[in-house]
């Protein structure tokens, strides 16, 4: 019996691990882009980051629900 509790105990432990997938670091300061040039400043977005991000975050979040952590 003992080792029975001792297999599955470990199969729940590396289980969890095994299917978490933990989330990107984004930087939301990427998506706004500034040129600086001699007059002024160019403002633009990175909508190829912007659409990255949120696909990973989409992807992360496929197959259970997003939890955020409050500093």
């Amino acid at each position: 019996m003992k080792p029975i509790i001792v297999i599955l105990s470990l199969l729940l432990l590396f289980s969890n691990s095994a299917f978490a997938e933990e989330y990107g670091v984004y930087d939301p300061q990427k998506i706004l882009t500034v040129t600086e040039t001699n007059a002024e400043n160019k403002y633009g977005l990175d909508l190829k980051y912007l659409v990255q991000s949120v696909a990973q975050i989409i992807e992360a979040t496929k197959n259970g629900t997003i939890q955020f952590k409050s500093k």
